[in-house]
């Protein structure tokens, strides 16, 4: 993405993040030891905003326009980010935001259960394994469903405030696959097709 200054973010498979101007590399820091898979302009104000939003690996950074690191969110357990935006909120001053999805990055052993038990006590503790990865496998799946935002403004006093887009019922919608700014509004869609637009509120 390109920063209002005209300098050239770009985000790689090992993690590092380089800045461009007019051609030359200016500066080459580091988002996380993995790779980076979203590189994103955060519309800032003034010198003291976040100035862009790098996510990948389990984690989302957020740099001022010289790069320096200002903070870092972590994901669910087991996700990284699978789509981020960024916008203004219209008529509400100069309130901001970051929104954030998630797709599973937890791998399961497929040769886990692979063994039956030979006993009693062997049942039990594959029951137990059976059930916890169970449990494991839906936080998961609810996790893909929620879209965490950030918000930010001079109401706020510099601070990121978070909250996070639950579904009424898990059940009917889908895993959220991207996110998109639209005038201020933040469109969600969904492995099912389905599109879904939230109009912020007071």
């Amino acid at each position: 993405d390109v920063l209002p200054n005209g300098t050239l973010i770009s985000g790689y498979d090992d993690g590092h993040v380089q800045m461009w101007r007019r051609g030359q590399m200016v500066k080459d820091i580091k988002h996380t030891s993995g790779g980076v898979d979203h590189v994103l302009t955060f519309p800032s104000l003034n010198v003291d905003d976040p100035g862009f939003i790098t996510a990948g690996s389990g984690t989302i950074c957020i740099w001022t326009e010289e790069g320096h690191r200002l903070l870092e969110f972590g994901s669910f357990p087991g996700t990284s980010p699978a789509s981020i935006a960024t916008g203004s909120i219209i008529g509400h001053g100069n309130m901001r935001y970051l929104a954030s999805c998630y797709r599973v990055t937890r791998q399961g052993d497929p040769s886990q259960f692979r063994l039956a038990p030979q006993n009693e006590q062997e049942r039990r503790r594959r029951a137990a394994a059976e059930l916890q990865e169970s449990i494991i496998q839906s936080n998961l799946l609810q996790a893909s469903k929620y879209v965490k935002v950030w918000f930010y403004g001079d109401n706020l006093n510099g601070v990121f405030s978070e909250e996070t887009i639950t579904p009424d019922n898990f059940e009917a919608v889908a895993p959220t696959t991207h996110l998109a700014n639209l005038n201020g509004q933040l469109v969600c869609g969904d492995s099912w097709g389905c599109i879904r637009i939230f109009q912020w509120t007071a």
